[in-house]
């Protein structure tokens, strides 16, 4: 992994995920950092007035990721690069494009706001990068704090896994961190035979037959709930999900969920896209 990329709009929830983001890159020793601000002009009845606040803005927007970065700078290993990027634009919508720019292997981001998951630092936008983007994408809540990461928990729902589950991803990351993987599965009826179940379970310890592993299967009403316990009792430092086609998944993302998860687990959250 050698290029991260961390959108900022200069919050306190931004500035801790780009402090994480830069602790995390001297963990795998990374070898970029690119700070990105996106910016966008308000809607302006004569093209002189929209072209003067498109200007006034680039040029609020460069001035804070330089003060962002000279903030960082002293937590960096001398090894790794601080840039910074500032463009016009809506970044749930141009997530895609300015990652391929950049080249970058990791989006890092805060969360905050009462709303939820809606209120992602950079608005509803956010909520469709998570669904859109292409590269792994790590939520960092807002009171998360750099630690060793130890243990990572996936959440699993075994629907199609061999087809939408990407194991290679996991198993970079889990290269990277050095980290013990637990695989959490949460079903109501979780004892009940389910030939489903039993193909994804086999599946699972096939592809990580070298590994030190868990596989826990529960029973829970509330997939929150779940993971929250989950959590909290296994002293877990990250978790995955995979939000791609994973109707299991679906209430994960909805506002309630992501609350929970976000301010109460306040652990970092990687989704992974298949």
């Amino acid at each position: 992994m050698k290029t991260i990329l961390i959108p900022t709009d200069f919050s306190e929830t931004a500035n801790n995920a780009a402090r994480y983001g830069v602790d995390f890159a001297c963990s795998v020793k990374a070898e970029k950092i690119i700070l990105y601000n996106a910016y966008a002009t308000p809607i302006a009845t004569e093209m002189t007035w929209a072209l003067l606040e498109s200007e006034e803005m680039q040029q609020a927007s460069e001035a804070g990721l330089l003060c962002i970065k000279m903030l960082l700078q002293p937590f960096c290993n001398s090894t790794i690069n601080i840039t910074t990027m500032a463009s016009f634009g809506y970044f749930g919508q141009s997530i895609n494009d300015v990652a391929a720019d950049v080249d970058a292997d990791i989006i890092i981001m805060g969360i905050t706001g009462d709303g939820g998951f809606g209120q992602v630092i950079f608005g509803s936008n956010a909520l469709t990068a998570v669904h859109h983007t292409k590269l792994p994408l790590l939520i960092v809540p807002p009171r998360a704090a750099w630690q060793p990461i130890e243990k990572i928990v996936w959440a699993c729902d075994y629907q199609n896994l061999k087809e939408t589950t990407p194991l290679h991803s996991i198993d970079e990351i889990l290269n990277l961190t050095h980290a013990q993987l637990h695989v959490l599965h949460n079903e109501k009826n979780y004892q009940n035979f389910d030939p489903e179940t039993l193909r994804a379970s086999s599946h699972i310890n096939g592809f990580f037959k070298n590994r030190t592993f868990g596989i826990s299967n529960v029973g829970g009403q509330s997939l929150s709930e779940t993971v929250n316990k989950y959590v909290f009792d296994k002293g877990i430092d990250w978790l995955i999900v995979v939000p791609h086609n994973h109707s299991w998944l679906s209430g994960l993302f909805s506002k309630d969920h992501t609350k929970e998860l976000a301010f109460h687990t306040h652990i970092p959250m990687l989704c992974l896209q298949q």
